[in-house]
């Protein structure tokens, strides 16, 4: 979730039930404007977390690309979903999508959020990136990255639709390619998506220490590690004209 003072947009809305996803909305405290959809797989959007966003006037964006997929996934073929192929506003938010590799059949997309100058970028379930895609990340206020695996957890439990996630190490990489071909790292990163089995808290921060310390670059960014099993902290963002919470 990004919030501001005013309101705040969902990014994806995939919980399992009907009551879970009326507990969460319940305990936001705060207009949200809209859940704006990242691709078509249920722990993103599902039919139940669709029906109450429904039942509370929520409306619902995804790229034109998704479109489909994402009706497929809720149930609802003739539902009307907002869609965009460009850059877009909710409330007193400016949201530039940006095409991210996953499963060959599924469009997936990363978000740079803008509130007057902050800029936040929110980029998950991938496992490449170019020039293009470090240029977008590079320099945010804040970044969420994926960092779904550790290697070796995955030998012991396998699982095929991982290679289409960062692992720590490729989170770690992406982040170390940034700072050597002289961009500047988000002043504040926080890894998520966090496999529960193929995955623990500490690993993603700890890979990234042991990677910068290969490469002699100092990590110069707070970093935070969004838990698998419940929201994280907030995240506060406060230069002297705006105000942000991300909450994941």
């Amino acid at each position: 979730m990004i919030k501001t003072s005013q309101n705040a947009v969902l990014l994806d809305f995939g919980l399992k039930t009907k009551r879970l996803s009326y507990q969460i909305l319940d305990s936001l405290k705060v207009k949200v404007s809209a859940a704006v959809v990242s691709h078509c797989h249920s722990d993103h959007i599902n039919t139940y977390s669709y029906r109450v966003l429904k039942e509370r006037g929520i409306p619902v964006y995804c790229h034109e690309k998704s479109l489909r997929g994402v009706l497929t996934q809720i149930d609802r073929p003739d539902t009307e979903i907002n869609t965009f192929n460009g850059s877009f506003s909710i409330a007193s938010m400016n949201i530039l999508p940006f095409e991210l590799p996953h499963r060959p059949d599924c469009s997936n997309y990363g978000f740079i959020f803008e509130y007057k100058n902050i800029r936040v970028a929110i980029a998950t379930d991938f496992y490449s990136w170019d020039d293009s895609i470090l240029h977008l990340l590079a320099d945010c206020d804040f970044l969420f990255l994926e960092s779904n695996h550790d290697s070796y957890l995955l030998t012991l439990n396998p699982n095929p639709n991982s290679c289409y996630h960062l692992s720590n190490h490729q989170a770690s990489n992406l982040l170390s390619e940034m700072k050597r071909k002289k961009r500047a790292l988000p002043k504040t990163i926080m890894f998520g998506h966090l496999s529960q089995k193929r995955n623990q808290p500490h690993l993603p921060e700890n890979e990234l220490k042991k990677h910068f310390f290969k490469h002699g670059i100092n990590i110069d960014s707070s970093v935070f590690v969004a838990p698998s099993d419940c929201p994280s902290q907030e995240i506060f963002i406060l230069p002297a004209t705006a105000q942000i919470a991300s909450k994941y």
